[in-house]
């Protein structure tokens, strides 16, 4: 039989030091400069793309701050315009013709207000009323759905309305009830003026 002796000890005592995989120097794999320089590309990607959504909107600010000084500047004028205006003449030479019209309105207005109030369900209360030649607009709440297509059936049977469309109908919740806000267009029947 023979014997074998390794000697462990050898790279203490001088033999070496560091194995031999570890005295190379290092070099990087052509993966980890492919890998740094994509990193490096969305980086300056990323900068650039950043640079120029606040650029756009510093533009856009720029653009609406100059409407703004505009449609400000306009208004002055338009203020000075009417200050230095014979207030006076105007408001005489047509005084007769002002107060006819708003009779007449006011009857018509008056006229309106009845036909509404007349197909009023008991469910439903007008808040706001307003006639432009022969277009009404009423805003409302009611108590529910029901009521306003209660309403709405009402003015569509009145022959003193036409085109009766419902243009806004929202749910508003407040601490003691919840009810239906609703807005009506329609138009009054011609010769009923």
């Amino acid at each position: 039989m023979t014997k074998t002796q390794i000697n462990l000890l050898s790279r203490l005592k001088g033999g070496g030091g560091r194995p031999p995989r570890l005295n190379q120097p290092f070099k990087p794999s052509f993966f980890v400069l492919i890998f740094s320089f994509i990193l490096i590309g969305f980086e300056v990607a990323f900068l650039i793309t950043f640079y120029q959504r606040i650029a756009n909107q510093e533009m856009t600010a720029q653009k609406k701050q100059t409407a703004l000084s505009e449609e400000i500047s306009t208004l002055q004028k338009e203020l000075i315009k009417l200050k230095t205006q014979d207030e006076g003449k105007e408001i005489v030479e047509h005084a007769p013709r002002i107060s006819d019209r708003l009779k007449e309105e006011g009857q018509n207005l008056v006229k309106v207000l009845e036909a509404v109030s007349q197909n009023l369900p008991t469910q439903t209360w007008i808040s706001y009323l307003s006639q432009k030649d022969n277009v009404v607009i009423v805003n409302g709440f009611a108590v529910d759905n029901e009521a306003i297509a209660n309403f709405l059936s009402k003015l569509h049977q009145s022959s003193y309305f036409q085109n009766v469309k419902l243009v806004i109908s929202e749910q508003v919740v407040n601490q003691k009830s919840a009810l239906k806000k609703f807005t009506v267009m329609c138009d009054v029947a011609v010769g009923k003026l």
